[in-house]
């Protein structure tokens, strides 16, 4: 009777209660009603596993309780894909159709995915699915989640961390004596990283223990091999989904067999071993995982951009440990952690009372609550006549400044209104532009693989050049992949993939075998999801490319066979002049000798201008003799072999330089070496030659200057060595540089200068020899400067 007093009382309590918060509400949260939209936003919380299973269920209630504790009114959607009974892919797909025709006219705004097996499936599927809303996933190990989300955007999430060291930790508390560690964990993926994970944290914390992982595939051997356990071991339940067999094929019937039938105390690493026989231990709460899954979704839903808020790896564990387990066990409960959670344990008078001492309390709150309001408002009432007074002065000077603030968005007005006008002229011109530009264009966007690579693109837009340029008829393609409009797929996705992940536009030949067509290809990016490609049909360009170069090497083959007959003419041709040279020197010096032979014997009996004239034979004979000397000189100059050798060329040209000034005693001649010269490797018998012809024709030229200055310098090319030889001295006309290397050609008379024109000739044969080039630059009465250049490669050191 005195229990059923209680109760009634207790029910009075509650109900005064209730009646109390009603009207505390009434009074002061009105409002929230009166803001709250008339459209709700829907949300999808899709479950790996089914509804069985109490991990599912215990983060269904946390998500749920949050929602139901928010301002804003939602609509929540809950779905479950029954991954542990049926882990077949034609179970994905039923489920994809399923799901298709459900939310295909909703807009869901966010998805809360729970576990491994509903992250990945939201992830592949939201785009068709469910509007491309962000993801918030909970249940799932941080490892697990990086390797399903990858470089996809707009997730996030809250990361199951278990904690087996704080388990095993508060179990040697209790028992020092522990020395063997029984690890439970079932066969999923998800399970196996844990169970595995949890293993390794477990030894590396308990060396002095032996820790044994146990598959719960066969749970039969699972509960055999704890039922045999020694004193000193312990079981600790990490993963566990299913058990395979008959008698324990859920999982909260496999945690009571398992902790029935362990002879030493079994630990949970979730609460899902509450009332199942578990002592206890720190475990993961599905319902705090569901909560703070559901409290990152009302951020989102809020307006917060997700790509801002990273994981959570907020603690979700506590310690908890069930009161008869630990009797059961002899485990003292003074032992347990701090803050340690107990159920079971019997209560004092007042936690048995709880409801009522707390309606008590409330009550008496509620009332100090409503005196305290009542002053306050009060208070309240006069100060807000005090402010009325003071608004209506400061509602006076605001409607002067509405005024002027009027004005001024008037003309702002305009201003948007002109910018407006010019926006939709360059959208006009752009338009244009676009349907009138000759190279094809067009923008897709990527169709990616479940690894995220681009395996097909969707075409978004594309201009009249396109169908021109590619070489078809005009249908439509907007849509489409290219799969579909081609029957192939594209040869250059490796290059837009390129493109996805630098960020670099590039420019890009492309072959189409099919049609035999080459295109020129420039493609960019225009959002993270859309390329713009530009594209230019150079299948002509490339024919004609194709018939100019096989002309080019007709044309070489040709010059190459002309050249050939070229050089074997050019060959006869010296050796003929050689031995015309030769075979004419010896008459020459015949008729010379015989001619001063006349002058010595019958001299005195000769008339003056019989001497006169044998003078002039014997002059011009000598001037044909030098003249042949110099063609045998050049002949042999054309067909000598060089005989490479490295060479001090700045030396050699200050040795020919004082050589040649001893014929010019007189003269005030200076040589300036203006650069350093280099080593070179040419034949150095014909290289003296070539300095010997240039400076003694500078030593020459400049016979007019009272001061002749010769300089002598180098630069250097990419491939070439460039020296060069310049004087002060009469200088030439540019216009007659042609003549300056042809044989026997001279700019001046012999009266002038004396020469045979036949030594810068011979400096031109030098130098091709060394696989070099020779020019002379001047100007009348400045001087002149001699060119000439070696390859880097064959005068190297």
């Amino acid at each position: 009777m005195s229990s059923l007093r209680c109760n009634v009382s207790g029910r009075k309590m509650m109900f005064f209660l209730f009646i109390s918060l009603l009207l505390f509400i009434v009074m002061t949260k009105s409002f929230v009603f009166a803001v709250r939209s008339e459209g709700t936003d829907s949300v999808l919380v899709l479950h790996s596993y089914d509804q069985g299973l109490a991990w599912t269920n215990r983060q269904n209630e946390g998500i749920v309780n949050i929602f139901g504790d928010s301002e804003a009114s939602y609509r929540i959607y809950v779905e479950y894909m029954d991954w542990r009974n049926h882990p077949e892919d034609e179970n994905l797909e039923q489920l994809r159709e399923y799901l298709r025709y459900k939310y295909m006219n909703r807009n869901i705004a966010v998805v809360i995915a729970t576990g491994d097996v509903a992250l990945q499936f939201a992830l592949d599927n939201r785009t068709e699915l469910f509007s491309d809303a962000p993801v918030i996933f909970s249940g799932v190990n941080e490892t697990t989640a990086r390797e399903i989300i990858g470089d996809r955007a707009d997730v996030t999430g809250v990361t199951e961390e278990i904690d087996p060291v704080g388990t095993v930790k508060a179990a040697f508390r209790m028992n020092p004596d522990i020395r063997k560690i029984y690890v439970v964990y079932d066969n999923s993926a998800n399970g196996i990283i844990q169970g595995e994970a949890a293993v390794d944290s477990i030894a590396g914390h308990a060396a002095e223990a032996e820790v044994i992982g146990l598959d719960s595939s066969d749970p039969v051997k699972v509960l055999d091999t704890v039922s045999k356990a020694d004193d000193d071991s312990i079981v600790i339940c990490t993963t566990l989904t299913a058990g395979n067999a008959a008698d324990v094929s859920r999982i909260d019937h496999f945690c009571s067999a398992l902790c029935r039938e362990s002879r030493v105390p079994v630990y949970s690493l979730y609460d899902i071993g509450f009332g199942n026989g578990a002592a206890g231990g720190s475990m993961v709460s599905g319902r705090l995982q569901g909560e703070e899954a559901a409290k990152l979704a009302l951020r989102v839903l809020g307006g917060e951009d997700i790509s801002d808020i990273p994981f959570v790896k907020k603690n979700t564990t506590r310690y908890v440990f069930d009161y008869k387990v630990l009797q059961r066990f002899g485990i003292n409960i003074s032992l347990l952690p701090a803050d340690s959670e107990i159920i079971n344990k019997p209560g004092t008078y007042l936690e048995d009372n709880k409801g009522t001492v707390l309606a008590a309390v409330v009550i008496i709150v509620m009332l100090l609550m409503f005196i305290t309001i009542l002053l306050f408002y009060l208070k309240r009432l006069q100060a807000m006549k005090k402010e009325l007074s003071e608004s209506n002065i400061k509602l006076t000077g605001l409607y002067e400044d509405l005024s002027l603030a009027s004005r001024k968005l008037k003309k702002q007005y305009d201003e948007l209104t002109a910018v407006q006008q010019d926006l939709s002229t360059s959208e006009y011109k752009l338009e244009l532009l676009f349907e009138k530009m000759m190279n094809g264009f067009f923008i897709f966007e990527p169709v990616f693989n479940t690894v995220g690579k681009i395996v097909d693109m969707r075409f978004l837009m594309v201009n009249p050049g396109f169908f021109q340029n590619i070489g078809m008829e005009k249908e439509v393609v907007v849509g489409k992949t290219w799969l579909e409009v081609f029957g192939s797929p594209n040869r250059d996705l490796a290059r837009y993939q390129n493109l996805l992940d630098t960020g670099w536009a590039e420019r890009f030949e492309s072959y189409d075998p099919q049609k035999k067509q080459y295109y020129l290809v420039e493609s960019f990016l225009i959002a993270k999801d859309q390329i713009g490609v530009i594209f230019e049909n150079i299948t002509d360009y490339k024919t004609a490319l194709k018939e100019v170069r096989q002309l080019n090497i007709e044309l070489e083959k040709r010059v190459a066979d002309r050249t050939a007959k070229l050089r074997e003419a050019v060959a006869e041709l010296e050796s003929f002049a050689y031995t015309v040279s030769h075979d004419m020197k010896s008459p020459m010096r015949a008729v010379d000798g015989y001619v001063q032979i006349l002058l010595e014997d019958f001299g005195d009996k000769l008339d003056s201008d019989a001497v006169e004239m044998l003078n002039n034979i014997r002059t011009i004979s000598r001037e044909s003799i030098d003249m042949i000397n110099m063609i045998l000189q050049y002949s042999k100059t054309s067909a000598a072999v060089l005989n490479r050798e490295p060479v001090d060329l700045e030396a050699m040209v200050t040795e020919v330089f004082n050589e040649l000034k001893l014929g010019y005693p007189d003269r005030d001649i200076r040589l300036t070496i203006e650069t350093g010269l280099p080593g070179v490797s040419v034949d150095r018998i014909l290289f003296r030659q070539l300095l010997q012809n240039i400076i003694s024709n500078s030593m020459k030229f400049t016979a007019i200057r009272d001061k002749a200055l010769i300089a002598v310098g180098c630069t250097i090319t990419q491939d070439s060595y460039v020296f060069y030889v310049r004087d002060n001295g009469v200088g030439f006309d540019m216009k007659y540089s042609g003549k300056l290397f042809g044989l026997f050609q001279r700019l001046h008379t012999p009266d002038e200068f004396d020469g045979s024109g036949i030594g810068l000739v011979t400096v031109k044969k030098i130098i091709e020899k060394h696989d070099g080039k020779v020019w002379i630059e001047g100007k009348v009465d400045e001087g002149a400067t001699v060119y000439f250049t070696l390859p880097l490669e064959a005068s190297a050191q």
